[in-house]
């Protein structure tokens, strides 16, 4: 079984859209569901951005042995030659090697930066930038310690939201709950 991990509902659309069998799953997480894709058995779930909520999100999840973990969803860009609605492979996060799924589009790729906030501004993306990292996101490095902990392959594909040059005006981390919502 593949287990698709994103932080929100939303960002699991487009897969959803690809399954037969849907079936939403009772679980005391935000969302999880199940079905085939292309005749292989999945599981979809969100609960929520940041690493406590997706390690809940794959424990509830965790009914039998997972042939993969795919982290799935947006990412900011660190790197410069990203752009807005690129697709971007993580070929590593923070620091552990990740390897390419087969048979995926042409994208961009390289290492990404799991943090526990929202990179808002312009200068701080600049600074994260400096580990190499070309793309962040607040997920993947919890999935990725869970799946080699299953002894499952892992995969991390997002979208890029926002380039390195862009900041945002709102600070999304004063508005999140005390679970990180």
């Amino acid at each position: 079984m593949i287990a698709f991990i994103a932080a929100e509902r939303r960002e699991l659309r487009g897969l959803e859209r690809h399954l037969t069998g849907v079936r939403r799953l009772k679980r005391p997480i935000l969302y999880a569901a199940t079905g085939l894709l292309k005749r292989r058995p999945v599981v979809l779930a969100a609960n929520g951005p940041g690493r406590r909520l997706v390690s809940a999100a794959l424990r509830e999840l965790r009914v039998g042995p997972l042939d993969a973990v795919v982290s799935v969803g947006y990412c900011g860009a660190l790197s410069c030659y990203l752009g807005a609605c690129d697709l971007f492979i993580a070929t590593s996060v923070n620091g552990i090697a990740t390897p390419r799924p087969r048979h995926t589009p042409v994208s961009a790729e390289g290492p990404l930066l799991t943090v526990d906030r929202v990179i808002t501004s312009i200068e701080e993306k600049r600074q994260l930038s400096r580990t190499g990292a070309e793309a962040v996101d607040m997920e993947a490095a919890e999935l990725v310690e869970q799946a080699q902990n299953f002894k499952a392959d892992f995969h991390c594909i997002r979208v890029i939201t926002d380039t390195a040059r862009e900041g945002f005006s709102i600070d999304f981390n004063s508005v999140r709950d005390k679970q990180g919502r």
